[in-house]
């Protein structure tokens, strides 16, 4: 079970955010965020016991869901063109950004 739940399944029963962070060896800080995202996207009594705990994640940070992923360079690909005469890492790089562009995904930058 996910410490989001289970901080929750304590609040239900009446904990304080000290006695909640003490009872599951998490931060002050942590329960306070809890809290805070259950303030900000209530979830109802009735479904925190259906809900797993991806779907609970969801539901209360769905800011942090929706963070982009970002497209991990060929490597082995880099490396065999490296090896062939008048290939630079400039254009290696030059050529998977385009690539990443194209396919409408973020790559890593400088």
């Amino acid at each position: 079970m996910s410490k989001e739940k289970q901080i929750l399944q304590l609040r239900t029963k009446g904990y304080s955010q000290r006695r909640i962070a003490n009872t599951l060896k998490v931060s002050r800080n942590t329960v306070a965020k809890v809290f805070k995202a259950l303030q900000d996207h209530p979830v109802f009594k009735d479904s925190l016991n259906s809900l797993n705990d991806q779907e609970l994640r969801q539901q209360l940070f769905p800011e942090e869901s929706q963070v982009p992923v970002l497209v991990t360079p060929d490597y082995d690909y880099v490396h065999k063109e490296l090896l062939k005469s008048g290939v630079t890492l400039k254009l290696l790089w030059e050529e998977y950004v385009d690539t990443c562009r194209r396919s409408e995904k973020p790559p890593y930058c400088y």
